[in-house]
């Protein structure tokens, strides 16, 4: 029964745009059906838990993420509790804000129960065929305006200059998703496998859909993350050489006609950096915690620079919030201090839980990454490179707080513990054979 809520929350998160059966005052977070379905499937874990059996089988690397994620939350409470003493949060968003820490990281002991056998492995890989050809067709239904999208937890119609995100929240989430699946088709790529044409169309409907959702972060980010992997997995150094040269070669031509292509690439156009210098400056002059905790979350824009309106959002929401951090440094203000997003995940770590949280929390996926699936090559890719992809996107995104793409992060984490467990006891077993 477990394993068909195991497939049933993986559905939900790629398949099923998020609406809220029950929403709260000032802010999009509500309960919606992955609240529940991950409430019944921990109930039936912590039933599986008791088992003596189970304590002692369970993952090492498991062990001490739990117990770095653990330290990360104790944080979360006592930054919250003081944030409630200080009238900077409070009333039930700020609990559900905390549960949802717990809820997030639940995943990962989805991931890991998981996976029975190494077959396991291959039935994932084809559900991210699915995850991306799903969101591929959507995105070309939204494009046509065939179909709405769901916004804020809101069905929608689409205009002919909306930003696509298929049944995600918003633009950045969805490419932020996609993201994540990306080190698998690059990775087979890379090695020349025999569906090497499959793995190139899968690359190319995940670029497609980057790019018509518009999210200049996630475009960049999408480059990086393909080239690093070609050139990791081409050990051969002239082949690396080649490779290197190829792509500078690109980025000449692309440097010596930047005008042409910044105006083609969606929202390009519109980035000034010295307006944006100098909006930093004044987003910094003009911040004021006192007065966005007064409004319930009011923030002032920049006014009389010329800039990208999204990073005048961005940029005077997070001098503000840090505003609120230096009332607070060592623990933070508590959470629900950001009521919908900083658009900064780690001005919202910093803000929420301070530096001990923020360290914390790097802690555990710095972790992760040193002690990642060593015994199947393209996990361990996939791992590090979703890693790779959170901590770019964290600069623009608050990625941490963004269900789906957190919580498919903490499943693959618990997969590829037990799946190097799986590998590690069957090498044992031959061994012992021989």
């Amino acid at each position: 029964m477990l394993r068909f809520f195991y497939y049933l929350i993986l559905i939900v998160i790629a398949f099923l745009p998020k609406v809220n059966l029950i929403s709260f005052n000032g802010t999009t977070t509500g309960i919606r059906i992955e609240d529940f379905l991950i409430v019944i499937i921990t109930f039936f874990l912590l039933l599986l838990m008791k088992s003596r059996k189970y304590n002692n089988n369970i993952d090492r690397n498991i062990r001490n993420i739990i117990k770095l994620y653990f330290l990360y939350f104790i944080i979360s409470v006592i930054s919250t509790i003081f944030g409630i003493m200080n009238n900077y949060v409070g009333g039930i968003l700020t609990i559900l804000f905390l549960l949802r820490k717990i809820e997030y990281f639940i995943v990962l002991f989805i991931g890991y129960e998981f996976v029975k056998t190494v077959k396991d492995r291959e039935k994932l890989l084809k559900l991210f065929d699915s995850f991306v050809f799903f969101n591929f067709i959507i995105v070309l239904l939204q494009y046509f305006g065939i179909v709405g999208a769901s916004e804020m937890g809101k069905f929608v119609e689409l205009s002919k200059e909306s930003r696509l995100c298929s049944i995600f929240n918003g633009a950045y989430e969805f490419s932020a998703f996609l993201l994540l699946l990306l080190p698998k088709y690059a990775y087979e790529l890379s090695i020349k496998q025999k569906n090497n044409i499959k793995n190139l169309i899968y690359i190319i409907m995940i670029f497609f859909c980057i790019f018509m959702s518009q999210s200049r972060t996630s475009l960049i980010i999408f480059f990086i993350i393909l080239v690093m992997i070609l050139l990791e997995a081409n050990k051969k150094t002239l082949k690396k050489i080649l490779l290197c040269f190829s792509f500078v070669f690109i980025l000449i031509i692309i440097l010596l006609n930047i005008k042409s292509i910044i105006s083609f690439l969606p929202r390009f156009d519109s980035l000034n950096i010295k307006n944006m210098l100098l909006t930093l400056k004044e987003a910094w002059y003009n911040r004021d915690f006192q007065r966005y905790i007064n409004m319930n979350g009011y923030y002032e824009l920049v006014r009389g620079i010329n800039v990208d309106r999204s990073f005048n959002m961005r940029i005077s929401k997070c001098m503000t919030l840090l505003d609120g951090f230096l009332k607070s440094p060592l623990i933070g203000v508590g959470l629900s201090i950001v009521k919908i997003s900083a658009d900064c995940a780690y001005i919202r770590i910093i803000t929420e839980s301070g530096i001990f949280g923020f360290i914390s929390y790097m802690s555990c996926l710095i972790y992760i990454y040193k002690h990642r699936n060593i015994r199947d090559k393209e996990f361990s890719i996939i791992i590090k490179y979703s890693i790779i992809t959170l901590l770019l996107s964290g600069i623009f995104i608050d990625i941490f707080d963004s269900s789906k793409v957190i919580m498919l992060f903490w499943f693959l984490v618990g997969f590829s513990c037990k799946l190097d467990n799986i590998l590690n006891d069957k090498k044992d077993n031959n061994i012992c054979i021989i």
